[in-house]
């Protein structure tokens, strides 16, 4: 008996041992205005002469890794995300990281890629009710940015960008890659949309909801503004 209790206790310390060696790594993704928190229902100068408010922003990140120059540290399973400017809770995220192990860049995807596309809509932030969803032939939609403003000259001056496609020559989701210094327990990326609807003439271009090749310019774009926050 004493030596299957001596075994039982090695067991239990070994199990013990791992789960320590585990921590949460934490990542924040956080939409901002101008460097500032972004708040639905307020009124932003977009110009001297022209206003702007945001109704929706929806985002997916996907295929998170971490990795320390080259090496692969984590791969996250299953890794997708729906990021909503209205949910405080979806900005953020957890990993289980080996403990101790260094980290200095983040690869993500901005939006869906081709293969889970073609796999047909899935559940969890993938699910369709969630209104991240075309059709079969159209997929995901990576990033969905609708509000009012006074430069539109549209019914009560709306504009509607659904920027999506998987297939060529309108793929559109985005590789992303952000180098990262000091990291301890937290990577917080700050998602600025500011510099990006800054940079669009709303007046003539304030309608995507399909593929298109204006999609994947814009797409490219607005993946410019993820940006990793250097003060935390």
């Amino acid at each position: 008996m004493v030596p299957k209790m001596k075994y039982l206790i090695v067991i239990f310390c070994l199990q013990v041992t791992l789960s320590n060696s585990q921590n949460n790594m934490q990542l924040v993704v956080r939409p901002k205005w101008e460097n500032q928190p972004m708040v639905f229902d307020s009124i932003y100068q977009l110009s001297t002469e022209n206003q702007i408010s945001f109704d929706v922003l929806k985002f997916y990140i996907s295929k998170i890794t971490l990795l320390h120059d080259d090496d692969l540290v984590y791969s996250e399973p299953n890794s997708f995300h729906l990021v909503d400017a209205s949910k405080p809770e979806s900005f953020s995220m957890s990993f289980p990281i080996p403990e101790f192990q260094k980290i200095n860049k983040i690869n993500f995807i901005l939006g869906i890629d081709s293969i889970t596309n073609v796999s047909g809509a899935m559940g969890g932030d993938l699910d369709p009710m969630l209104g991240m969803y075309w059709t079969w032939q159209s997929g995901y939609i990576n990033a969905k940015i609708e509000g009012t403003c006074s430069q539109c000259e549209t019914r009560k001056n709306a504009f509607i960008f659904h920027l999506g496609g998987y297939k060529q020559p309108f793929d559109s989701f985005q590789n992303i890659s952000l180098k990262i210094q000091n990291v301890s327990q937290s990577i917080v990326i700050d998602f600025d949309l500011s510099t990006w609807i800054k940079n669009i003439n709303l007046s003539v271009q304030n309608n995507i909801m399909s593929p298109s090749e204006n999609a994947v310019k814009l797409s490219k774009s607005l993946a410019e503004n993820f940006k990793i926050n250097r003060s935390e």
